[in-house]
């Protein structure tokens, strides 16, 4: 199992090194979304091939009594992040993009707030501890956050 205080990476990279749309997409993000660096991407695209990946698997074979559970349990956590509407089916999984992820991040509410005029300077006032949610100071641009703690963010 390992040593619980070592830290796992909770991504993987590209296989390839250097392609050249994937580089220039990855430009993009992290234009559009002030990242820091690549890893977020990278973490982001692993969620949500995990994410995917679990659709798939409830929506292949029987049905089940556990799997019924686990495909609600699974879409409501979906929609209390936001990423799904009303959409209540596993297919809505499937359609996921990374855009919905990256809306969710804490980042990219404070800009749509209007609480900072740009990414990076949401960046810097998150890390600088001058955003709360809720009572809570959250220090990770990268946080997701629910519906009912968007309601709660403040500068």
């Amino acid at each position: 199992m390992g040593d619980p205080k070592k830290h796992t990476k909770t991504f993987s990279t590209p296989t390839h090194p250097w392609n050249k749309e994937r580089l220039d997409k990855e430009k993009i993000y992290m234009k559009a979304y002030g990242l820091k660096n690549k890893t977020e991407i990278y973490k982001v695209e692993s969620m949500l091939r995990k994410l995917k990946s679990n659709a798939k698997g409830l929506l292949k074979g029987q049905d089940t009594p556990q799997k019924d559970l686990e495909r609600e349990n699974m879409i409501s956590r979906l929609v209390s992040l936001g990423l799904l509407k009303d959409n209540k089916t596993v297919d809505a999984v499937l359609s996921l993009t990374f855009e919905d992820l990256f809306n969710r991040r804490l980042q990219s509410l404070v800009v749509k707030k209007n609480l900072t005029s740009s990414m990076a300077q949401s960046r810097q006032a998150i890390i600088h501890e001058h955003v709360l949610v809720g009572d809570k100071k959250i220090t990770s641009p990268s946080y997701l956050l629910n519906l009912k703690e968007e309601a709660s963010l403040s500068f």
